[in-house]
């Protein structure tokens, strides 16, 4: 999954992302946990924090998307029983996971 902005350097993105997780409060990290999870994921290179950041989105967003991207952060660190949860969730229809229940 590649970051969407073509305008801001890997570090500064990484460096802004970092800020925001140290906030004490959860409001900004909300705002922008999706987008965080998204970069972690791609040009960011840290699975482990996108699966934190996935996480916390999908803890104060229920929505497709939350689910989605928390399922990709799973696999990408190799989570197998968090994808099996997660796919069993995904409401865009019945996700056959490899190493999962009910998988073929």
């Amino acid at each position: 999954m590649a970051h969407r902005s073509g305008f801001a350097s890997r570090s500064a993105l990484a460096g802004a992302y970092a800020a925001l997780a140290d906030l004490d409060t959860a409001l900004p990290l909300l705002a922008f946990a999706e987008h965080a999870a998204e970069f972690y994921l791609g040009p960011g290179a840290d699975a482990e924090r996108a699966w934190v950041l996935a996480q916390q989105n999908l803890a104060g967003r229920q929505t497709d998307r939350a689910l989605t991207l928390a399922l990709e952060a799973a696999r990408a660190t190799g989570r197998q029983r968090e994808v099996c949860a997660l796919a069993a969730r995904v409401r865009a229809g019945p996700v056959a996971e490899e190493g999962c229940p009910g998988h073929p």
